[in-house]
């Protein structure tokens, strides 16, 4: 029987020891993962907006939107495609008009932002639509105001003043 407790009492300390080990080698890793998280981190995935050359090395495969666009639509699908971590780049064509590269993990994230670009445009279009709607029909209402009987009797006053300063001027 003494063979067998000294063979379960070193079974016991090599998993004691295997244990601090283990726990050991865990806490330097973390300390390790930790640091290097401080410092440019090779965890980080990039995505949003980066140069052109970045974008090619990153992902290989590149996209090109098929059209030029000004600044606000550039600033409009970049703010989209952050939100779904999509790399892309911007690469300025001529003045006012730029190209937009993209690149994401995978086509639905794309695909997502684009839709949310699409109907976010189409919500300022009609709202710019309703507001050009609401200024016109200020303008008539502003211009039936104008035509109202107590104000046709103050208009015909002025024309009259008027035609009488012309006739004092002239004799």
């Amino acid at each position: 029987m003494r063979v067998d407790d000294e063979a379960t009492q070193e079974v016991v300390q090599l998993s004691v020891k295997s244990t601090k080990l283990s726990a050991e080698v865990v806490t330097d890793v973390l300390k390790w993962f930790l640091k290097s998280k401080d410092d440019d981190s090779q965890f980080k995935s990039k995505s949003g907006k980066v140069d052109m050359e970045t974008l090619h090395k990153e992902a290989g495969s590149v996209k090109f939107l098929p059209h030029e666009m000004d600044k606000k639509e550039v600033e409009m699908i970049s703010k989209e495609f952050k939100k779904y971590d999509v790399m892309f780049a911007v690469d300025k064509v001529n003045d006012g008009k730029f190209v937009l590269a993209f690149a994401a993990k995978n086509e639905q994230s794309i695909e997502h932002a684009m839709k949310q670009v699409i109907k976010k445009q189409d919500l300022d279009i009609r709202k710019q639509k309703v507001d050009e709607r609401k200024n016109t029909i200020n303008k008539v209402k502003q211009k039936s105001q104008d035509r109202t009987p107590d104000n046709e009797g103050k208009t015909k006053e002025k024309e009259h003043e008027k035609h009488r300063s012309r006739q004092d001027v002239g004799r």
